[in-house]
């Protein structure tokens, strides 16, 4: 999908384009906990108690397997994806997406005002699980998102780099201001391609990405106001 796609898209090569993490980043908190939360208190309300039942049963296992097996954190989400797809429990999909926009950082709000507005271009990039995370993107305004799909490689470091440089590429972006909202140092190989850096992970952490990339401008997020990040990005 191309911004020619919605009429008075601005679409200068001016304006830059935002790639916005979400756990930690976007929200306050990390997702997983709280999709892990659904299946642990089996709160699948749309379906009968026998399949809740069944539904624990086969998440419990998945965690003992993390736990005891040494399973990666990529099967488990992988596991836990498939079942929460399986499930097809839109009221506990609802209340997810709910409990997530409720930890919206209050300085992002803005930001996605403009984001859902068509004002400015923008790819939610997560690691966090597709079934989940796209429909929280658009419920919020993202018309671009790019997560773990059951089976994709987890979106993360460079993996998340060349799938945003890809859709930057087909999206004829590339000579477009480039702002990169993360959390954590994985990020590094986007942050390369980056011309600004709205960083929302440890303070401590600024100066080793300075030592790294002495050209990027960096931002911390965690201390700018709505305002102040509008600013700095379109300035």
């Amino acid at each position: 999908m191309s911004s020619s796609d919605f009429p008075g898209h601005l679409t200068s090569k001016a304006k830059p384009v935002l790639i916005i993490d979400l756990d930690e980043t976007l929200i306050s908190v990390n997702s997983f906990p709280l999709w892990a939360k659904y299946f642990l208190l089996g709160r699948f309300d749309s379906l009968t108690p026998a399949k809740r039942a069944v539904l624990r049963i086969k998440a419990a296992k998945i965690f003992a397997s993390r736990k005891i097996l040494k399973h990666s954190h990529a099967k488990t989400k992988r596991d836990l994806h498939k079942i929460w797809v399986a499930a097809n429990d839109i009221s506990a999909q609802d209340n997810l997406l709910s409990k997530l926009e409720q930890n919206i950082r209050p300085n992002m709000q803005k930001l996605l005002q403009l984001i859902a507005t068509k004002e400015i271009d923008a790819v939610l990039a997560t690691a966090a699980a597709s079934a989940y995370a796209e429909p929280f993107a658009r419920k919020i305004g993202f018309t671009y998102v790019i997560a773990t799909g059951i089976s994709d490689s987890e979106n993360r470091s460079e993996e998340k780099s060349r799938r945003a440089i890809e859709l930057i590429t087909k999206n004829n972006w590339q000579d477009r201001e480039k702002i990169f909202f993360t959390d954590h140092l994985e990020d590094m190989p986007f942050m390369k391609n980056s011309d600004k850096l709205i960083w929302f992970g440890k303070d401590g952490e600024i100066e080793q990405i300075k030592s790294n990339l002495p050209d990027l401008k960096i931002f911390s997020g965690k201390n700018m106001g709505a305002q102040d990040i509008i600013n700095n990005i379109l300035q």
